[in-house]
């Protein structure tokens, strides 16, 4: 494989050699915890558009933004048929107290996102580009100009990673964004502020969403964010993951999960197995699959 075994999480032991189930914790106290599976709503966002303008993001859909020298985020085709895919798998359940809704397109703001603060759902899954600041500081030095954002150690070191949501496009390119409008870049700092409580499983279905500034503390990023705003468990990637073979991993996750009543450890086996039977296209080598981690999947 062309993955260098020690960049290769301790869970991917497990899978390539079958002999062993290993569950990544948080804390230890997991194991006497108790969870219900499945839940009330579940809320999916993919094929976000990053190239709306200021005045589109604005609420003015008639003013369009032309220049064609300006930054672009890649569309991610994948993960708008993964959207489609798991929105299907939970809604065709049937499920009484369960209905999957999508936001795509333009409508996968930033906004939309944090209007979710305080509402009862189960299921986040979120497909988009994924950014950490400590790889990259002139994303940290866009995010405090931007933002005038000031705060403690922990607010600031939250505020290196975060998601890429729709009009991101224009903090990039170093737009003004009018105060009061989000610019495009949800950051753990902004995640960890809002109630998700009751939130059973967020899926970042996005690049290097586990990593983080690693602090005493342990590590301070996406996930960090997540856990503080309530989330039980986290499936996220440690490094760039390939768009259509994450597409394949998400929908299988939720097929097997969801669809076929799985836990969620199991569904996740299956997923990155499904990958790896692609032998054709190469995704058996571990960079293709072993990215993705899943937190307290118990």
């Amino acid at each position: 494989h062309s993955l260098p075994v020690e960049d290769m999480a301790f869970e991917t032991y497990g899978i390539m050699s079958n002999h062993f189930r290993m569950h990544r914790l948080s804390s230890t106290s997991q194991l006497l915890a108790t969870h219900k599976e499945h839940g009330v709503d579940a809320v999916v966002f993919g094929g976000l558009e990053y190239g709306m303008s200021v005045e589109e993001m604005e609420g003015d859909a008639a003013l369009q933004r032309g220049a064609a020298d300006m930054a672009r985020l890649p569309y991610l085709a994948g993960t708008a048929i993964e959207a489609d895919s798991i929105v299907r798998i939970i809604n065709g359940k049937g499920f009484v107290d369960m209905k999957a809704v999508k936001y795509s397109g333009k409508a996968g703001t930033e906004s939309a996102f944090k209007a979710l603060d305080g509402k009862n759902m189960k299921i986040l899954h979120i497909g988009t580009h994924g950014f950490y600041a400590g790889n990259d500081k002139a994303i940290f030095s866009g995010i405090t100009r931007n933002s005038g954002f000031a705060g403690n150690l922990e607010d600031k070191t939250l505020a290196q990673s975060g998601l890429y949501m729709s009009g991101a496009e224009n903090i990039l390119n170093h737009e003004m964004i009018p105060d009061g409008i989000d610019d495009g870049m949800l950051t753990s700092q902004e995640v960890s502020s809002l109630n998700l409580s009751g939130l059973d499983l967020v899926s970042l279905s996005a690049c290097q969403t586990a990593q983080g500034q690693i602090t005493g503390d342990g590590v301070f990023g996406l996930q960090r964010g997540f856990k503080k705003a309530g989330a039980h468990s986290i499936l996220m990637s440690l490094w760039k993951v390939d768009d259509e073979a994450t597409c394949l991993l998400m929908t299988v996750f939720y097929r097997e999960w969801i669809g076929n009543g799985h836990n969620k450890y199991d569904a996740f086996i299956a997923a990155k197995n499904a990958v790896r039977s692609h032998n054709e296209k190469g995704w058996n080598d571990p960079r293709y699959w072993a990215a993705f981690i899943l937190l307290d999947g118990l």
